[in-house]
């Protein structure tokens, strides 16, 4: 300690503090100006308070902007972005119709019931051919797989609007089915594969933003152009937004992607349990990868990967021994990884597709509003979703990954059920719901998270599987609360969807613990 400081006389450093004048020998400062304190030296005048003023928010502004940029702090930033912005496409696509019925109905003379059929058809196609779609995300070019994809897709909503009679427009769902099936297993495995460890949490949390800004931007988009142009230009409107999407894909892609992802030879399946940890004691984990049950000699030799026609021909044309393939998949199915992540996603597709069926119709009823009320309520839960997602994904990347899924299941839990026990009135009942959107669309960075752990090689199979699972379990949980909500209450069809967070607990334990143990 310097002299001056034991003797309590050390003055500031003038250099550091300019608008502070010390004490100097024989007069007290307030003696000599009358703008300086005996305690603390010259008060600060109005131009200093402003411009220390200044100093702060700008400091205030620097740690915000260091905040924000730490959100969407990933390897590669521009693929990312890419590819979450195919899955806002995906998504909006996805939502397109449902919100289009009040048009449909009168317009076409159907009922209800046949207007579901389109929307069931789309998600049942949609399910069935992410299975297929995995082995080849895993091998051949992602790039085809995104782009022909979202054309598709957009060529099957383009029929649905053109179409004459209501069993074309079914087979325009189908259609549109089959194009939305390739994103999913490619999309997730992309950024899986292209983003580190540290980093899948605020990848996967970007990726969720994205999607959730497509669901909630669709209803107010096509209906308001429904409003002005009619459904079918609305639905056609969409269609065209959608094949300028697929076009802007395949041009900023090679821009995008790292180098690697072009010239690397077509992956092999690992051999691990699924989970990347590498190799195990129990001999090679099998893998959905089409290139273990395509017979060697009708492999590519060609050391980058084939295009998307080489792939259609070669699943076509190569010898295939069916037996040996389905065995591999049982095999893959029954891993105890894959069976623990297959758990996993049948509870979060359970319990956010409950939630968000019964939200509207919960909120209507719990403040005796409308529907326009009861539409209010879902987009403030999706809006917040969305923040949702981009701010689990920096704590999924801090936090360990099975604990943060467990946190998010309980809170849905505890905060539907206080939604249902708690009185409150339409002005504070958008709070709690902002609240349930926050912590229900959590889960999904920590889940998705996980999964990329666990992805191992065969990155594109296993979210077609997990994906496929999430279908699943999202049609299973609306049944199920709808029953309950039948047989009894709304309340009650709301604390069966808690209880439904409930049962997240333990899976997310036991899916913890399964999949770090096959990675140790």
């Amino acid at each position: 300690m310097s002299p001056a400081r034991a003797a309590g006389t050390e003055p500031f450093a003038e250099s550091r503090l300019p608008h502070i004048v010390t004490h100097q020998s024989g007069y007290s400062s307030a003696e000599r100006d009358p703008s300086v304190t005996p305690f603390c030296g010259r008060r600060l005048s109005s131009t200093g308070a402003n411009a220390q003023d200044a100093r702060h928010t700008a400091t205030d502004r620097s740690m915000a902007a260091t905040f924000a940029r730490s959100l969407i702090d990933v390897d590669n930033p521009g693929l990312v972005l890419l590819v979450s912005l195919t899955h806002g496409i995906n998504e909006f696509f996805s939502i397109i119709v449902p919100p289009l019925f009040p048009f449909l109905v009168p317009g076409l003379d159907i009922g209800y019931s046949e207007a579901s059929l389109l929307v069931v058809v789309f998600f049942l196609t949609y399910s069935m051919f992410q299975l297929p779609v995995g082995p080849l995300a895993d091998v051949y070019d992602e790039r085809a797989l995104l782009v022909g994809g979202t054309a598709v897709l957009a060529c099957g909503i383009a029929l649905v609007a053109v179409s004459p009679s209501f069993p074309l427009m079914l087979c325009g769902m189908f259609v549109a089915g089959v194009g939305g099936s390739t994103y999913h297993p490619t999309g997730m495995a992309l950024i899986t594969d292209v983003e580190s460890t540290e980093t899948h949490g605020r990848s996967m949390g970007v990726h969720g933003t994205m999607g959730s800004a497509g669901t909630v931007l669709a209803p107010a988009l096509v209906v308001g152009v429904a409003g002005l142009l009619g459904w079918r230009a609305a639905l056609l409107a969409g269609a065209l937004v959608g094949v300028a999407f697929a076009a802007l894909l395949y041009l900023l892609y090679p821009r995008v992607a790292p180098a690697t992802l072009d010239s690397a030879p077509a992956r092999e399946p690992a051999a691990t349990d699924g989970s990347g940890g590498g190799s195990t004691a129990r001999g090679p984990e099998p893998s959905l990868s089409l290139s273990s049950s395509v017979s060697s000699a009708s492999e590519p030799s060609s050391s980058s990967k084939p295009s998307f026609v080489e792939a259609l021909r070669l699943t076509f044309t190569s010898e295939v021994d069916l037996r040996e393939a389905g065995s591999r998949i049982a095999r893959y199915l029954r891993a105890p990884s894959m069976l623990a992540l297959i758990a996993l996603f049948l509870v979060v597709g359970a319990e956010v597709r409950a939630i968000q069926t019964f939200t509207a119709s919960f909120a209507t009823a719990s403040v005796g509003l409308g529907a326009s009320y009861g539409g209010a309520i879902l987009s403030v839960t999706m809006i917040s979703a969305g923040i949702a997602s981009i701010l689990a994904g920096y704590g999924v990347d801090r936090v360990e990954r099975t604990r943060f899924a467990l946190a998010c299941f309980l809170a849905t839990a505890l905060v539907v059920s206080a939604l249902v026990w708690l009185p409150f009135s339409a002005l504070s009942l958008p709070i709690g719901f902002a609240v349930l959107g926050f912590v229900l669309y959590a889960v999904y960075p920590a889940a998705n998270a996980i999964a990329a752990g666990a992805a191992g090689e065969a990155s594109g199979s296993l979210f077609a599987v997990t994906n496929t699972a999430a279908a699943i379990g999202g049609a299973a949980g609306p049944f199920l609360v709808g029953v309950v909500a039948d047989a009894a209450s709304l309340d009650l069809a709301f604390l069966a969807a808690a209880g439904i967070a409930l049962c997240g607990v333990p899976v997310a334990a036991f899916s913890g613990q399964v999949v770090t143990r096959a990675s140790g």
